[in-house]
């Protein structure tokens, strides 16, 4: 039997300034605990409270790296260090007036992230109403788009992110991608890819006009980018796939069209790997040399899934809740969770994270299994309560 056991979160916060470095919470939302890579509090429930509606039940118990911030807009991990931002107020469309932060970039290593942790604060943090932000390292270095039209790029050393250099002012940034240490960013409008070294990006910059092969209808609005050893990969509006050289040396070509609502991409291998955001949505898989509208169906059967991780054996998804009022902020069943599912293909997916609150990015290293998100209380929206959160299962 399926569990519809509701989770219980009581959070007491102090006062929080925006000039704070760190939220200061207390109380419960979730067992407090010592285990698992953050050493972080443990989510209260067990595995069959965790069990997937349509899903295989998840066999660990996952545990809590980051917490209590307002809202996680981005996040990635690189060779044991975690770094996200967040948002100074729970709303996304709050602005704290000038020279309030509206933001904060944080670090820590993930063995030890209580014990670790740094934090800048920042005017504009990426994703501050855009919760399909990126952040990427590289070497050295932090890079994150900045949130205003025109604003361009972010970067700063790991280390140290207090003041931050700007790159391509002027640049409204839809994605980026970072490769063979070159930055690769989809500029919209006019809908063009910018190639630079990321050690002088302003010193380096090429720009690839976005032209559309004979036959095919002109290329607009792409919003997705990844990239592997050669080549880049576009995600168009329209429902189109696309590559092109890394160097610009070759032209654009179509690989996948007629796709619906696909919002997120993402490569593994010889294959290139999307879902279809809708209610029934897929997660569909082309071989990068192209499958024109016939991809490969991985999974079927899924909640409008958004966000994709890959490795080697697995793809991780997020399935978003649709909530059906303010007193279910847990969402309709089938909704509201994060899982993976077996490459090449599989019928049931194994769900990893259920109505612990509300889903957003994955990632995935060599170890472990992250998950964003957050699990505000039904009705707050006036940005008094920190809900954004890193869990983290072990592979």
């Amino acid at each position: 039997m399926i569990s519809t056991r509701k989770l219980v979160r009581t959070i007491t916060c102090t006062a929080l300034t925006l000039a704070s470095a760190v939220p200061s919470c207390s109380g419960r939302v979730a067992d407090l605990g010592n285990s698992g890579p953050g050493s972080g509090p443990v989510l209260a429930g067990s595995p069959t409270s965790m069990q997937g509606v349509a899903g295989a039940a998840a066999a660990t118990t996952p545990s809590k790296l980051v917490d209590r911030e307002f809202q996680v807009t981005a996040f990635t991990v690189d060779a044991g260090q975690i770094f996200w931002m967040a948002t100074a107020s729970a709303q996304l469309s709050a602005q704290p007036p000038s020279p309030s932060p509206a933001g904060y970039l944080r670090t820590c290593a993930v063995a030890n992230c209580v014990g670790s942790v740094m934090s800048w604060p920042l005017q504009n943090p990426a994703g501050i109403r855009d919760l399909s932000t990126k952040i990427h390292t590289s070497v050295g270095s932090v890079f994150f788009p900045s949130v205003g039209v025109g604003e361009g790029l972010k970067v700063c050393p790991k280390g140290d992110c207090s003041a931050p250099r700007s790159l391509l002012a002027g640049v409204d940034v839809r994605d980026f991608a970072v490769a063979n240490q070159t930055l690769f960013v989809l500029s919209v409008p006019p809908d063009t890819v910018l190639s630079c070294s990321e050690s002088d990006c302003n010193g380096t910059l090429i720009r690839f006009a976005m032209r559309a092969p004979d036959g095919e209808a002109p290329f607009s609005s792409p919003k997705r980018i990844v990239a592997d050893d050669t080549f880049l990969y576009m995600l168009l509006d329209d429902g189109r796939v696309i590559r092109t050289r890394q160097d610009g040396a070759g032209t654009f070509e179509v690989i996948a069209r007629g796709q619906i609502n696909a919002s997120d991409l993402a490569q593994q291998g010889d294959s290139i790997f999307w879902t279809e955001s809708v209610v029934l949505g897929h997660i569909f898989r082309c071989p990068k040399t192209g499958c024109a509208a016939s991809p490969d169906v991985v999974a079927a059967g899924l909640h409008k899934p958004t966000s994709l991780a890959l490795d080697s054996s697995s793809v991780y998804f997020s399935e978003p809740a649709d909530i059906t009022s303010t007193s279910d902020p847990e969402g309709i069943p089938g909704s509201n969770r994060t899982s993976r599912c077996a490459l090449p293909t599989c019928s049931v997916p194994t769900v990893l994270l259920e109505k612990v609150g509300y889903p957003g990015f994955v990632v995935v290293d060599d170890r472990f299994i992250y998950f964003s998100g957050y699990h505000c209380n039904s009705g707050v929206s006036d940005g008094s309560q920190p809900c954004g959160f890193v869990v983290t299962l072990p592979k």
